[in-house]
């Protein structure tokens, strides 16, 4: 629909008007939705250049606000903070309009997340409550969605499992599924936290379940820390748990060897050695291999084994890779 009416638009000579921009504004949001964060970036580019040659300040932040997601999904902290930063001081005395606000917060408050930094975070949060004083559902769901975000971080989960459970409902009855689909993986990460892998795995499901028929990728990917590990979990555990083959290709784009069956993941499992195990969780202390000897009274040759046995088990090529792996499997 969002390439009709950009067709539609120079077809009838628009294309430098606000029509073709709201239309490539819609194509954006859906890339990021399918997962295509580097398509999206790139037309983000070309709607900033144009909204900023005709003044066109509401677009043009919101396709530095997208623009910063994309970056974020591919990695780029720092170029999504660049994007964003780009885009407000452009127009620097401009009083924002409460959705747009909430939306640069909410980014913002992301990408401190993302980059470990809660403090930001946490001032980020606090903009909220000037924000705030407008009723629009949109704000109130970047709000709640920003508040739950930074209390899981935080250790709160039972807060913010609180926060994401009338959001999750809210949302999906109001047909706003991209807005429903987050809150319910951000509420299924609350719940295994608050060790309560049935519900979390429950709550995934309808995730699942809603995003599958459009391909709905990229919640899941702008959540992969959280969601990665109960993803593997559906996967290797009993019973089916969502979409099978949309599931298998979410993990397969977060890196994960999705083909990963129930009974090899078991196999991995107990093919670690005790030792192997405590070296696993040796290396999540970023000891060097001498102090990881040191540790457990034998040579750093003798640790340099045990990890490439462990390598080998988990099939994978490096530390961080093991680490990875070993958290999704909660081998550790």
């Amino acid at each position: 629909m969002a390439a009709a009416a950009r067709e539609l638009a120079q077809r009838v000579g628009l294309a430098t008007t606000w029509q073709i921009t709201l239309a490539q504004l819609a194509e954006v949001m859906l890339l990021l939705e399918r997962g295509d964060p580097a398509s999206a970036r790139t037309d983000c580019d070309l709607i900033f250049e144009r909204a900023h040659r005709h003044g066109d300040r509401a677009a043009g932040l919101l396709a530095g606000v997208l623009s910063a997601r994309a970056a974020a999904a591919a990695g780029d902290l720092r170029g999504g903070s660049a994007c964003l930063d780009a885009a407000k001081r452009v127009w620097p005395h401009w009083e924002l309009p409460p959705i747009l606000a909430a939306l640069v917060a909410e980014e913002e408050a992301r990408l401190s997340l993302l980059g470990g930094d809660l403090a930001s975070a946490r001032a980020v949060r606090s903009r909220f409550e000037e924000i705030s004083a407008d009723p629009h559902v949109t704000v109130v769901w970047r709000r709640e969605t920003t508040e739950a975000r930074i209390l899981l971080t935080e250790g709160d989960a039972g807060q913010a499992s609180a926060l994401l459970g009338p959001l999750a409902e809210m949302t999906e009855a109001a047909g706003e599924l991209t807005v429903a689909v987050e809150a319910m993986i951000l509420q299924s990460a609350a719940r295994r936290a608050q060790a309560d892998p049935s519900g979390a795995l429950a709550i995934l499901k309808r995730a699942l379940v809603l995003a599958e028929p459009e391909e709905m990728a990229g919640p899941f990917l702008r959540e992969a820390a959280s969601v990665r590990p109960l993803l593997v979990k559906a996967a290797t555990g009993a019973g089916e748990v969502g979409m099978p083959g949309f599931r298998e290709r979410l993990l397969s784009r977060m890196g994960f060897a999705a083909s990963l069956g129930a009974s090899s993941a078991a196999i991995t499992a107990s093919s670690l050695s005790e030792r192997e195990r405590t070296v696993l969780r040796l290396l999540g202390g970023n000891l060097s291999n001498r102090e990881m000897a040191a540790a457990l009274s034998v040579s750093v040759n003798t640790v340099k084994t045990h990890m490439k046995q462990i390598f080998s088990k988990l099939g994978v090529a490096n530390r961080s890779e093991a680490l990875r792996r070993a958290r999704d499997l909660e081998l550790i």
